[in-house]
């Protein structure tokens, strides 16, 4: 059985034996309630954290899909005024993104409670401690506490005005069950974004490349579409698609085109030889870089 505390400043403090020893830091004007169940199936990304962190400071996805996101939100709720804002954050990893987006943006000036969901135990008490140091700072209006967990269920006590599932459900286990839960937990007159990489997308190309070398891995679930995720939405919600194009650049050394791969392929990098991998990129090779264009696509829904 995991263990659970809730302490009454912002500190996580959880016994688990998969994980590292989760520590947080003093924030006075809020407190964080780390839950855990039973049932849940943690997952350890630090493998990739490093990757990530390449990913990011070679691509223009993040400032794209940020300045796309901000629109949304600042359209959506721009009639909404003084009441309290619930946010969820399904699939919040170090909390990067999420912190970008409530920066300093004209909707989070009023309260704003946050729940942060991710199986990597490790990156939630990252992504409170971020969030929680930027409302400290004056970035937003924090409305305590801010929660964060592993495991989320039709039992998971939330009304969402603002649900983010930003390149996560690839991850899931069971994505009709998942899109039908969020869907359920976002309030009325809510706003939900999900993003997905496109078929067209540079990775995903790489991806299915890669798992065309083993015919083994050809059984896994493939990287949900649009057109998935639509079937398991209800009639009656409003939905709109916007197309974000990026790219991806980097030096073209053996080591970034390794930290690209094991970025993309997660656990089943280690499955593959690197002369497997290596001719994958060439296509993308310009001069003395590689550029992989991204195109994501992001699902609007207005329930």
């Amino acid at each position: 059985m995991f263990k659970c505390l809730k302490l009454p400043v912002f500190v996580f403090a959880i016994s688990l034996a998969h994980s590292p020893g989760l520590q947080g830091a003093k924030a006075p004007a809020t407190k964080c309630v780390h839950e855990v169940m039973a049932s849940a199936v943690p997952k350890d990304f630090r493998g990739i954290w490093e990757d990530y962190a390449f990913f990011e400071s070679h691509s223009t996805e993040f400032e794209n899909a940020l300045q796309a996101h901000r629109e949304f939100v600042a359209e959506h709720f721009k009639q909404r005024s003084g009441e309290q804002l619930n946010l969820l954050d399904f699939g919040c990893g170090q909390g990067t993104f999420l912190a970008a987006l409530l920066k300093d943006h004209p909707v989070f000036k009023t309260p704003t409670q946050v729940t942060l969901v991710d199986r990597d135990s490790g990156a939630v008490s990252g992504a409170a401690k971020k969030i929680a140091q930027l409302a400290e700072a004056g970035g937003f209006l924090l409305a305590p506490p801010i929660t964060g967990r592993i495991y989320f269920s039709q039992a998971t006590p939330l009304d969402a005005h603002l649900i983010i599932a930003k390149h996560v459900l690839h991850y899931v286990a069971d994505l009709k069950e998942t899109v039908e839960l969020l869907v359920a937990k976002c309030a009325t007159g809510g706003l939900i974004l999900f993003t997905l990489a496109s078929s067209d997308n540079g990775l995903n190309q790489l991806n299915a490349a890669a798992m065309a070398l083993r015919p083994d891995l050809k059984s896994l679930p493939k990287i949900p579409t649009l057109e998935t995720l639509s079937r398991f939405l209800p009639g009656r919600i409003t939905r709109s698609v916007r197309q974000v194009k990026s790219e991806i650049r980097f030096e073209d050394t053996p080591a970034n085109r390794q930290k690209i791969h094991r970025f993309n392929l997660g656990d089943h990098y280690s499955r593959f030889t690197e002369a497997e991998l290596k001719p994958l990129m060439d296509p993308y090779r310009v001069g003395s870089e590689i550029i992989i264009p991204l195109i994501d696509e992001i699902l609007v829904l207005q329930k």
